[in-house]
């Protein structure tokens, strides 16, 4: 294990490996060849469901215009699957760390999700996100630890 967390495991996607605070029972099958998507299958649903993507992230240098964007594809997003807005997305920046955090609310078949995504910039052009979505009711301990995983070591 890379950073030393006794409760975290291994996973590699693509050339990147890197430690979550998931156990290997949770890894399911995804969609797509470029993710991971993880839920604990002995949980009721709508249970969370935290996935792991490469993203062509870099760090924004036009804090308005990354927002703008987000905010207008979110709203897209919400006409297609038919869903409420619960707020608008709140964004926080770390730019040390080339990284963004964003939370967005939303209701989708008379339930409140959260969405929770961290976009961490690895090199030019080149970078990964985590997303958890989970309903509001349910509390996920992990959720900040794991929002703050580094995923870009090579």
């Amino acid at each position: 294990m890379m950073n030393g967390d006794a409760f975290a495991f291994e996973y590699t996607l693509g050339k990147r490996k890197f430690d979550l605070p998931l156990p290997k029972e949770w890894l399911a099958k995804s969609p797509k060849k470029d993710s991971l998507v993880f839920f604990d299958a002995k949980e009721s649903q709508p249970r969370p469901i935290i996935s792991v993507y490469s993203s062509p992230f870099e760090y924004p240098k036009d804090l308005s215009v990354f927002e703008g964007s987000y905010k207008m594809k979110k709203k897209e997003w919400v006409t297609e699957v038919d869903a409420k807005e619960n707020g608008t997305p709140k964004f926080e920046y770390f730019k040390e760390k080339k990284t963004v955090l964003i939370s967005y609310f939303f209701e989708i078949n008379k339930i409140s999700y959260v969405e929770e995504v961290s976009f961490q910039e690895c090199d030019k052009d080149s970078g990964m996100a985590l997303k958890i979505l989970r309903p509001v009711k349910s509390e996920m301990s992990q959720s900040k630890t794991l929002l703050k995983s580094k995923l870009c070591q090579p």
